[in-house]
This record gives structure tokens, sequence and C-alpha cells, in this order.
């Protein structure tokens, strides 16, 4: 149950008619200061009630009672009895209050990790109802927020900084050990789940968009759905941080499908993507007009490597960016070329923009001062290109050294597909 603790004033009315006792009535208010409010039960705690309890022989209501949890300001308003809002339910508690998502998701362990991912303090509203004792239905907690104030670390398009709003929305059964529940997060994400018991594992389905895409497993996680964007890099990075490269955390399996994928400053139109994980690392499959094929991603990643398989990608152009003086000189990058790991590609079919690459194979590996390039061999009706060399530095400061060799029957196309026109006409070529 309820308690409520401390000390209170009390207004008492009684009306009791002699012989007549369906005639009697109780009115009266409590004013309460600085009590406490707990409920071991139901996982309640709160410090500094002050405010007015209202009770007749009907029932009991509190509105807007002020209260604190951790030192954190907010109120409580309650209603047993016939003062509820909902005839099925026997007890209603709302609670407005500013809480981190971290101490939310306590209640759902293993998706905790999620907690990882946000930070901030925002205003909830937390709402307990308790229906009668001859229900069919269970108590419920409602969880509901506009999460102003609250970042969330994830790429598009579930991300989002402290100023923007966005509604958030749980809905869990009491107790919740094996029961199911719901999440909405602003008709970008819809989440269903169960909560693990002694003979039941944690089961789970998140998909991009406003409606489920499918049923959730028996057990581990799936992930489905469809984005107007998904930052395909950022992520591939983070499902494979959560498994460690090979099916961890219980993550099962991903589908879903974008309308952009964006890569870096690209995007790609209209491509699904689907990413397995079984004992040796990640395996994604790419299929869209625009690009088609694999990537693996094994859990040794760094003897390894990354291995692309990609019978057609056709990389939009990048775009153009003014230049401004600051950029003289500077040859900056994401990140070190000795942080990245070998890299095995194949490409059947590769155009970047209005260039034709055609046939491309591209093979790295690590060393103490970059990435050495062990092969760049580009094959296609214009020309071959082969090359060979390395990319070293820092993030801030590198450079590239490439030994060419370069074969062109009409060197004045080539150079047209580069962006080049009219730099030269014709021009059989071999350098």
């Amino acid at each position: 149950g309820l308690t409520i603790g401390g000390r209170g004033e009390v207004d008492l009315k009684l009306h009791i008619p002699s012989g007549h006792p369906e005639l009697n009535t109780v009115d009266g208010n409590v004013r309460m200061r600085d009590a406490p409010i707990a409920s071991s039960k139901w996982d309640v705690k709160l410090d500094d009630g002050n405010g007015v309890l209202h009770f007749d022989q009907h029932g009991f209501q509190a509105k807007d009672f002020s209260v604190s949890e951790d030192g954190n300001a907010g109120s409580l308003s309650l209603a047993i009895g016939e003062p509820v809002v909902d005839d099925a339910n026997t007890l209603e508690l709302v609670l407005k209050l500013p809480v981190t998502v971290k101490q939310l998701l306590r209640r759902v362990p293993n998706v905790a990790f999620l907690g990882e991912t946000i930070s901030g303090r925002s205003d909830w509203n937390i709402s307990l109802s308790i229906p009668k004792a001859d229900s069919q239905k269970s108590p419920q907690l409602k969880l509901a927020s506009k999460l102003v104030g609250t970042t969330v670390a994830l790429p598009v398009p579930i991300g989002k900084d402290a100023v923007t709003e966005r509604s958030l929305e749980i809905l869990l059964p009491l107790p919740a050990e094996g029961r199911e529940y719901r999440l909405d997060y602003d008709g970008v994400l819809t989440h269903i789940g169960r909560v693990p018991r002694a003979n039941q594992p944690y089961a789970a389905r998140f998909d991009l968009g406003s409606k489920l895409a499918g049923p959730m497993p028996d057990a581990g996680i799936v992930v489905g759905g469809r984005a107007r964007e998904l930052d395909a890099t950022g992520w591939i990075a983070f499902a494979v941080g959560l498994t460690g490269g090979g099916g961890g955390a219980g993550l099962r399996g991903v589908d879903v499908h974008a309308d952009a994928l964006v890569i870096g400053e690209s995007r790609v139109p209209d491509v699904n993507v689907a990413m397995s994980f079984a004992g040796k690392g990640t395996h994604v499959e790419l299929a869209g007009a625009s690009v088609q094929g694999s990537i693996d991603i094994p859990r040794d990643l760094a003897r390894a490597g990354i291995t692309v398989h990609l019978p057609i990608l056709h990389w939009p152009a990048p775009p153009e960016k003014p230049k401004t003086d600051d950029d003289a000189g500077e040859t900056r990058s994401p990140f070190a070329p000795s942080s990245a790991p070998p890299m095995h590609i194949w490409v059947g079919d590769l155009r970047v923009g209005k260039a034709e690459f055609g046939e491309t194979r591209i093979e790295t590996r690590p060393t103490a001062a970059g990435m050495r390039i062990d092969t760049l061999d580009a094959r296609s009706p214009m020309f071959h290109l082969s090359a060979n060399g390395d990319w070293n530095g820092s993030p801030a400061n590198n450079r590239t050294a490439l030994d060419l060799e370069l074969t062109a029957p009409d060197l004045g196309r080539v150079l047209e597909g580069f962006g080049f026109k009219g730099l030269i006409e014709g021009g059989s070529t071999e350098a």
C-alpha cells in the first residue's frame, strides 16, 4: 500500500443522524507538512510532502501535493475510491517530477544500456493506476515526457539535442516480471518488450516509425521498420559495439529500410539494410538501386579486417563546399589512418557522381605510421587505373603518396567524368 507519514492538521466534520446510519457522512481535510510518502510495493519514495488531503466516506483525494525526490521538486496528485477518473480503478496516482532517463530505465534492466547514451534531466509525468479487485486488468505504470533538457546521443533518426522537444511514452504493467511493455518515441521509434523472469528470457522488438513492423521474438532483440533518414555508419558502429561483433547483448537481427541512407556527407536513396550476427562477426546486406552487396565485420577486426563485396555501388558526388582561407594547406580526416582496420574491398560497378571506375579492388592494412594501400585497381571501358602507396599522419595533418599507372584511350573523356570538361580533347594516354 501507500503510506503518508509525518504530522498534519486535521479538519473533520461528522454528520451522524440518530437512527439513520445510511445518512452518516464524513468530510475532512488533512494539511500535511514535510510528510514522507512511500510504497515499497510500487517503488515509490518521496519527501517533503506538503498539501491538503481531502477525505470523505467515498475516498481520498490530493491535488498538486508538493513533493521532492533526491532534492528535485515536483507535485503529486492522488485519488482513492470514488474520486478516481476511471471507475475501473481503485487508486490513481500522478507524479510530476524532473528525473533522468537512467532513473526510469532501472525498472527495465535489459534496456539499461540505453541509459548510457542519454543524459540530462526532463520533466516527467509518472502515472500509476491500480484497478479494482474484481477487474481483469493489471496495475499499470505510465511514463511520459517531452524530453526537453535530455540529450539522446544516438545516430539519426533517434538522436536529439537537449533543446529539441520529442514525446516519449512508456506503458509498463505491474508487477513487471514476465509482462509485456510498450514504448512510443514521437512517431520515430516504436518498441515492445517482455521483462524477463526465471523461466522466460528477455525479448524485444524495436521498429523505426510509428507502428510495429512484425512480431516480438521469443528471445533476444530484433530491429525493423522504416526511416526517412538513417545514419548507416553510426548505427552499424553502435550495433557492433553492442554485440562485440557477434550476437552479444541479445541482438539477433536488423532489417530496416531507409528512404535516404546517410554515410558521412553523402545520401544514398532507398536502401534496405539487414544485419545478422553470427559467431564470427557481423554480416550486413545492402539492397537498393544504387548499392547492392554485403559487408562483413569480424570480431577479430584488427587482424581479419573488413570485407566489402558490392556488385553495384553508385555513390553520389560529394557536396561542393565553398573554400575559405582556413582550408589552405589543411588535410583533415575524421580519423587517424593507422586506426583503420585492414580493408578488403571489391566493387563490380563503382561510380562516384559522373565518374565511372568500373570494377574496383582495394586492399589496405594499418602500419605504425598510418595505412598501406597495397592495391587500388579500377577497370572501366574508359581507363585502367592501378596504384599503391601510403596514407600517413594524424587526423589534423595527413598525407597520401601513391605510385599510379593510368591507361586511357581517351583522356579527355576520363577527365570529363571527373568534372574537368574541356580540359583535354581526346588523347590516348599511358602514364
